[in-house]
Protein backbone atom coordinates (compact mmCIF):
# COMPACT_ATOMS: atom_id res chain seq x y z
CA UNK A 1 0.00 0.00 0.00
CA UNK A 2 2.81 2.54 0.49
CA UNK A 3 3.50 3.19 -2.83
CA UNK A 4 0.16 3.11 -4.12
CA UNK A 5 -0.57 5.10 -1.85
CA UNK A 6 2.51 7.78 -2.39
CA UNK A 7 2.00 7.61 -6.26
CA UNK A 8 -1.85 9.33 -5.23
CA UNK A 9 -1.44 11.04 -2.26
CA UNK A 10 -3.79 8.74 -0.20
CA UNK A 11 -3.41 8.32 3.33
CA UNK A 12 -3.15 4.75 4.82
CA UNK A 13 -4.76 3.33 7.71
CA UNK A 14 -3.37 0.38 9.22
CA UNK A 15 -5.36 -1.95 11.21
CA UNK A 16 -4.94 -4.34 14.03
CA UNK A 17 -6.54 -7.72 13.73
CA UNK A 18 -9.98 -8.32 14.97
CA UNK A 19 -8.85 -11.61 16.89
CA UNK A 20 -8.22 -9.87 19.83
CA UNK A 21 -6.94 -13.56 21.42
CA UNK A 22 -3.53 -12.43 19.43
CA UNK A 23 -0.67 -11.00 21.05
CA UNK A 24 0.86 -7.61 20.86
CA UNK A 25 -1.73 -6.53 18.56
CA UNK A 26 -0.65 -2.65 18.85
CA UNK A 27 3.23 -3.45 18.74
CA UNK A 28 2.53 -4.89 15.41
CA UNK A 29 0.12 -2.22 14.39
CA UNK A 30 2.89 0.44 14.97
CA UNK A 31 5.41 -1.76 13.65
CA UNK A 32 3.24 -1.55 10.00
CA UNK A 33 3.96 1.50 10.62
CA UNK A 34 7.70 2.01 10.53
CA UNK A 35 7.75 -0.37 7.52
CA UNK A 36 5.51 2.05 6.05
CA UNK A 37 7.90 5.18 6.42
CA UNK A 38 10.56 3.27 5.08
CA UNK A 39 8.81 3.09 1.70
CA UNK A 40 6.67 6.44 2.08
CA UNK A 41 7.21 9.61 4.23
CA UNK A 42 3.48 10.16 5.03
CA UNK A 43 2.71 8.86 8.37
CA UNK A 44 -0.14 6.82 8.80
CA UNK A 45 -2.97 6.37 11.06
CA UNK A 46 -3.70 3.47 13.50
CA UNK A 47 -6.77 2.00 14.08
CA UNK A 48 -7.55 -0.59 17.13
CA UNK A 49 -10.21 -2.65 15.53
CA UNK A 50 -11.57 -2.81 19.21
CA UNK A 51 -14.63 -2.66 17.74
CA UNK A 52 -14.83 -5.70 15.51
CA UNK A 53 -14.59 -9.68 15.98
CA UNK A 54 -15.87 -11.73 18.86
CA UNK A 55 -13.78 -10.39 21.73
CA UNK A 56 -15.01 -6.36 20.59
CA UNK A 57 -16.10 -3.72 23.31
CA UNK A 58 -19.27 -2.24 23.82
CA UNK A 59 -19.60 1.28 22.81
CA UNK A 60 -19.59 2.99 26.36
CA UNK A 61 -16.89 0.92 26.67
CA UNK A 62 -13.37 2.53 28.57
CA UNK A 63 -11.09 4.55 25.90
CA UNK A 64 -7.38 4.31 26.18
CA UNK A 65 -5.67 7.64 26.74
CA UNK A 66 -2.33 5.51 26.54
CA UNK A 67 -3.32 4.51 23.36
CA UNK A 68 -3.77 8.74 22.26
CA UNK A 69 -0.29 9.38 23.67
CA UNK A 70 1.35 5.83 21.35
CA UNK A 71 0.18 7.41 18.28
CA UNK A 72 1.12 10.85 19.00
CA UNK A 73 4.62 9.21 20.20
CA UNK A 74 4.68 7.62 16.73
CA UNK A 75 3.87 11.18 15.17
CA UNK A 76 1.01 10.67 13.97
CA UNK A 77 -1.22 14.00 12.84
CA UNK A 78 -4.45 12.67 14.35
CA UNK A 79 -4.89 10.26 16.73
CA UNK A 80 -8.31 7.74 16.49
CA UNK A 81 -9.77 6.71 19.00
CA UNK A 82 -10.16 3.02 20.29
CA UNK A 83 -13.88 2.72 20.39
CA UNK A 84 -16.37 0.08 21.14
CA UNK A 85 -18.89 -1.11 18.92
CA UNK A 86 -22.53 0.68 19.40
CA UNK A 87 -24.94 -1.69 19.07
CA UNK A 88 -28.78 -0.98 17.51
CA UNK A 89 -30.89 0.91 19.61
CA UNK A 90 -28.52 0.82 22.16
CA UNK A 91 -28.77 5.00 23.47
CA UNK A 92 -26.41 4.91 26.25
CA UNK A 93 -23.50 3.27 24.17
CA UNK A 94 -23.83 5.97 21.89
CA UNK A 95 -23.66 8.75 24.70
CA UNK A 96 -21.19 6.92 26.74
CA UNK A 97 -18.48 6.96 23.46
CA UNK A 98 -19.71 10.64 22.80
CA UNK A 99 -19.10 11.66 26.50
CA UNK A 100 -16.00 10.20 26.56
CA UNK A 101 -14.71 11.20 22.91
CA UNK A 102 -15.84 14.95 24.67
CA UNK A 103 -13.63 14.38 27.54
CA UNK A 104 -10.50 13.26 25.59
CA UNK A 105 -10.61 15.84 23.32
CA UNK A 106 -10.41 18.18 26.24
CA UNK A 107 -7.21 16.19 27.81
CA UNK A 108 -4.75 15.97 25.15
CA UNK A 109 -2.94 18.16 22.91
CA UNK A 110 -2.41 15.85 19.48
CA UNK A 111 -5.80 16.24 17.41
CA UNK A 112 -8.58 13.28 17.87
CA UNK A 113 -10.74 11.74 15.57
CA UNK A 114 -13.50 9.73 17.40
CA UNK A 115 -14.82 6.23 15.65
CA UNK A 116 -18.12 5.63 16.09
CA UNK A 117 -18.87 2.10 15.06
CA UNK A 118 -22.50 1.54 14.83
CA UNK A 119 -24.84 -0.91 13.63
CA UNK A 120 -26.39 0.03 10.52
CA UNK A 121 -29.94 0.76 11.85
CA UNK A 122 -28.60 4.00 13.28
CA UNK A 123 -28.19 5.56 10.25
CA UNK A 124 -31.42 3.44 8.45
CA UNK A 125 -34.13 4.47 11.51
CA UNK A 126 -32.21 7.14 14.29
CA UNK A 127 -29.95 8.94 11.53
CA UNK A 128 -31.91 12.80 13.50
CA UNK A 129 -30.64 11.44 16.86
CA UNK A 130 -27.54 9.96 15.96
CA UNK A 131 -26.72 13.73 14.70
CA UNK A 132 -28.19 15.49 17.42
CA UNK A 133 -26.12 13.54 19.77
CA UNK A 134 -22.82 14.56 17.85
CA UNK A 135 -23.77 18.11 17.39
CA UNK A 136 -24.60 18.22 21.00
CA UNK A 137 -21.13 17.39 22.41
CA UNK A 138 -19.56 20.16 19.87
CA UNK A 139 -16.67 17.29 18.78
CA UNK A 140 -14.26 18.96 15.85
CA UNK A 141 -13.63 15.46 13.82
CA UNK A 142 -15.30 12.09 13.87
CA UNK A 143 -15.75 9.03 11.71
CA UNK A 144 -18.39 6.55 11.01
CA UNK A 145 -17.78 3.15 10.82
CA UNK A 146 -20.90 0.97 9.63
CA UNK A 147 -21.70 -2.56 10.76
CA UNK A 148 -23.86 -4.96 8.41
CA UNK A 149 -23.92 -8.31 6.81
CA UNK A 150 -23.09 -7.18 3.21
CA UNK A 151 -23.59 -3.88 2.38
CA UNK A 152 -25.04 -1.17 4.86
CA UNK A 153 -25.65 1.40 1.85
CA UNK A 154 -27.67 -1.23 -0.20
CA UNK A 155 -30.73 0.24 1.57
CA UNK A 156 -32.43 3.72 0.34
CA UNK A 157 -32.91 4.38 4.36
CA UNK A 158 -29.25 3.98 5.00
CA UNK A 159 -28.40 6.09 2.81
CA UNK A 160 -30.45 8.95 3.57
CA UNK A 161 -29.56 8.81 7.25
CA UNK A 162 -25.70 9.12 6.24
CA UNK A 163 -26.59 12.10 4.03
CA UNK A 164 -28.41 13.81 7.01
CA UNK A 165 -25.37 12.74 8.99
CA UNK A 166 -23.18 14.35 6.91
CA UNK A 167 -24.52 17.53 6.78
CA UNK A 168 -22.87 18.50 10.13
CA UNK A 169 -19.99 19.05 8.49
CA UNK A 170 -17.57 17.12 10.51
CA UNK A 171 -18.00 14.01 10.20
CA UNK A 172 -15.72 11.04 7.77
CA UNK A 173 -17.17 7.62 6.41
CA UNK A 174 -14.44 4.88 7.54
CA UNK A 175 -14.46 0.98 6.66
CA UNK A 176 -16.38 1.43 3.07
CA UNK A 177 -16.35 0.84 -0.33
CA UNK A 178 -16.71 2.95 -3.12
CA UNK A 179 -20.08 4.54 -1.29
CA UNK A 180 -16.88 6.78 -0.11
CA UNK A 181 -17.05 8.44 -3.62
CA UNK A 182 -20.56 10.12 -3.22
CA UNK A 183 -20.17 10.87 0.74
CA UNK A 184 -17.13 12.85 -0.25
CA UNK A 185 -19.33 14.57 -3.08
CA UNK A 186 -22.29 14.92 -0.15
CA UNK A 187 -19.56 16.56 2.07
CA UNK A 188 -17.71 14.06 4.16
CA UNK A 189 -14.56 15.16 6.03
CA UNK A 190 -12.58 12.44 4.32
CA UNK A 191 -13.18 8.86 3.82
CA UNK A 192 -11.25 5.05 3.58
CA UNK A 193 -11.83 2.35 1.65
CA UNK A 194 -10.83 -0.87 2.75
CA UNK A 195 -7.95 -3.44 1.06
CA UNK A 196 -10.17 -6.68 1.77
CA UNK A 197 -13.98 -7.27 1.65
CA UNK A 198 -13.41 -7.30 5.92
CA UNK A 199 -12.33 -3.86 6.06
CA UNK A 200 -15.43 -2.57 3.83
CA UNK A 201 -17.82 -2.54 6.78
CA UNK A 202 -18.08 -3.97 10.19
CA UNK A 203 -19.30 -7.71 9.68
CA UNK A 204 -21.65 -8.84 12.97
CA UNK A 205 -19.98 -11.46 15.34
CA UNK A 206 -20.94 -15.02 14.30
CA UNK A 207 -20.06 -18.41 16.35
CA UNK A 208 -16.65 -17.88 14.22
CA UNK A 209 -15.58 -14.62 15.52
CA UNK A 210 -16.65 -12.92 12.68
CA UNK A 211 -15.95 -12.66 8.84
CA UNK A 212 -14.08 -15.45 7.40
CA UNK A 213 -12.15 -14.41 4.20
CA UNK A 214 -12.44 -16.67 1.43
CA UNK A 215 -8.56 -16.07 0.03
CA UNK A 216 -9.80 -15.02 -3.34
CA UNK A 217 -9.09 -11.42 -3.57
CA UNK A 218 -11.92 -8.84 -5.30
CA UNK A 219 -11.59 -6.96 -8.52
CA UNK A 220 -13.05 -3.64 -9.33
CA UNK A 221 -14.38 -4.02 -12.63
CA UNK A 222 -14.66 -0.29 -13.28
CA UNK A 223 -17.58 -0.40 -15.97
CA UNK A 224 -19.78 -1.51 -13.08
CA UNK A 225 -18.15 0.24 -10.24
CA UNK A 226 -18.52 -4.11 -8.78
CA UNK A 227 -16.18 -5.77 -6.94
CA UNK A 228 -15.71 -9.71 -8.52
CA UNK A 229 -12.85 -12.49 -7.69
CA UNK A 230 -10.14 -12.86 -10.08
CA UNK A 231 -11.87 -16.54 -10.93
CA UNK A 232 -15.44 -14.73 -11.25
CA UNK A 233 -14.00 -12.13 -13.63
CA UNK A 234 -12.33 -14.66 -16.10
CA UNK A 235 -15.39 -16.75 -16.48
CA UNK A 236 -17.01 -13.27 -17.46
CA UNK A 237 -15.01 -12.23 -20.04
CA UNK A 238 -14.39 -16.03 -21.39
CA UNK A 239 -17.94 -15.75 -22.58
CA UNK A 240 -18.28 -11.96 -23.39
CA UNK A 241 -14.62 -10.42 -23.90
CA UNK A 242 -15.78 -6.82 -24.87
CA UNK A 243 -12.66 -4.99 -24.69
CA UNK A 244 -15.06 -1.43 -23.52
CA UNK A 245 -15.95 -3.45 -20.40
CA UNK A 246 -12.84 -5.40 -19.95
CA UNK A 247 -10.17 -3.11 -20.45
CA UNK A 248 -9.01 -0.75 -17.70
CA UNK A 249 -6.37 2.29 -18.29
CA UNK A 250 -5.93 2.78 -14.86
CA UNK A 251 -1.47 2.79 -13.03
CA UNK A 252 -1.28 -0.66 -13.62
CA UNK A 253 -3.20 -2.00 -16.31
CA UNK A 254 -2.11 0.72 -18.94
CA UNK A 255 -5.29 -0.41 -21.19
CA UNK A 256 -4.61 -4.00 -21.13
CA UNK A 257 -8.01 -6.28 -19.99
CA UNK A 258 -7.71 -6.74 -16.00
CA UNK A 259 -7.89 -10.78 -16.56
CA UNK A 260 -4.73 -10.38 -18.55
CA UNK A 261 -3.05 -7.36 -16.12
CA UNK A 262 -3.89 -9.05 -12.62
CA UNK A 263 -2.29 -11.70 -11.47
CA UNK A 264 -1.49 -11.69 -7.97
CA UNK A 265 -2.42 -9.72 -4.72
CA UNK A 266 0.03 -6.71 -5.30
CA UNK A 267 -1.39 -6.43 -8.75
CA UNK A 268 -5.35 -6.54 -7.30
CA UNK A 269 -3.85 -4.00 -4.87
CA UNK A 270 -2.84 -1.94 -7.28
CA UNK A 271 -5.07 -2.33 -9.66
CA UNK A 272 -8.29 -1.40 -7.27
CA UNK A 273 -6.60 1.51 -5.57
CA UNK A 274 -5.67 3.14 -9.07
CA UNK A 275 -9.21 2.96 -10.00
CA UNK A 276 -10.60 4.56 -6.60
CA UNK A 277 -7.88 7.11 -7.53
CA UNK A 278 -9.63 7.69 -10.78
CA UNK A 279 -12.85 7.24 -10.30
CA UNK A 280 -12.45 9.87 -7.12
CA UNK A 281 -10.76 12.59 -9.31
CA UNK A 282 -13.28 12.00 -12.03
CA UNK A 283 -16.21 12.84 -9.77
CA UNK A 284 -14.60 15.46 -7.61
CA UNK A 285 -13.58 17.27 -10.99
CA UNK A 286 -16.71 17.76 -12.28
CA UNK A 287 -19.30 20.38 -12.59
CA UNK A 288 -21.89 18.83 -10.61
CA UNK A 289 -20.25 15.56 -8.81
CA UNK A 290 -23.46 14.01 -7.48
CA UNK A 291 -25.08 13.89 -11.17
CA UNK A 292 -22.13 12.43 -12.73
CA UNK A 293 -22.22 9.75 -9.31
CA UNK A 294 -25.87 9.32 -10.68
CA UNK A 295 -24.65 9.20 -13.97
CA UNK A 296 -22.12 6.35 -13.16
CA UNK A 297 -24.32 4.22 -11.10
CA UNK A 298 -26.83 4.13 -13.92
CA UNK A 299 -24.21 2.92 -16.44
CA UNK A 300 -22.99 0.63 -13.97
CA UNK A 301 -26.16 -1.64 -13.79
CA UNK A 302 -26.62 -0.94 -17.57
CA UNK A 303 -23.59 -3.12 -17.94
CA UNK A 304 -23.85 -5.35 -15.45
CA UNK A 305 -27.27 -6.34 -16.78
CA UNK A 306 -25.82 -6.70 -20.48
CA UNK A 307 -22.86 -8.45 -19.39
CA UNK A 308 -25.43 -11.50 -17.33
CA UNK A 309 -27.61 -11.56 -20.26
CA UNK A 310 -24.99 -12.17 -22.78
CA UNK A 311 -22.67 -14.95 -20.84
CA UNK A 312 -25.46 -16.61 -18.92
CA UNK A 313 -23.78 -15.95 -15.53
CA UNK A 314 -25.88 -14.74 -12.63
CA UNK A 315 -24.67 -11.20 -11.90
CA UNK A 316 -26.95 -8.66 -10.16
CA UNK A 317 -26.36 -5.53 -10.08
CA UNK A 318 -24.41 -4.09 -6.29
CA UNK A 319 -27.64 -3.03 -4.13
CA UNK A 320 -25.48 0.51 -3.47
CA UNK A 321 -25.96 1.55 -7.02
CA UNK A 322 -30.21 1.73 -6.72
CA UNK A 323 -29.60 2.55 -3.26
CA UNK A 324 -27.89 6.30 -4.19
CA UNK A 325 -29.90 6.54 -7.74
CA UNK A 326 -32.95 6.44 -5.15
CA UNK A 327 -31.33 9.73 -3.14
CA UNK A 328 -31.43 11.41 -6.75
CA UNK A 329 -33.48 14.95 -6.28
CA UNK A 330 -36.88 14.74 -8.11
CA UNK A 331 -37.23 17.10 -11.21
CA UNK A 332 -41.11 16.81 -11.61
CA UNK A 333 -42.38 19.83 -12.60
CA UNK A 334 -38.56 21.05 -13.77
CA UNK A 335 -38.94 22.16 -16.65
Amino acid sequence: MAPVSSDHGFGTIYTAPSDHRRKNRFEDLLYAGDRHLELNTSVPLFDANTYAGSGRKAGDAEMSRTWIRQQEKFGAGIALTDSGFVEANRLDQLVGLLDQAKELQQLVSIPVRTLIPLDATWLGVRSSELADEIYKRDLTDVALLIGHASDPFGAQRTVRGLLEVLALGNVSLYRSDLSVLPALASGARTGSIGTGTSLRHIYPVTSRGGYVPTGSPSVIVRSTLAWRTQERVNDYVSRFPDETVWSCRCGNCYGRRIDYSIRGFDEVTAHNYNVIADLAEYVASSSNPMRTWYSMCQTAQTTIYEVADSTGFAWEPPDFLGAWLATQPSTVGVV
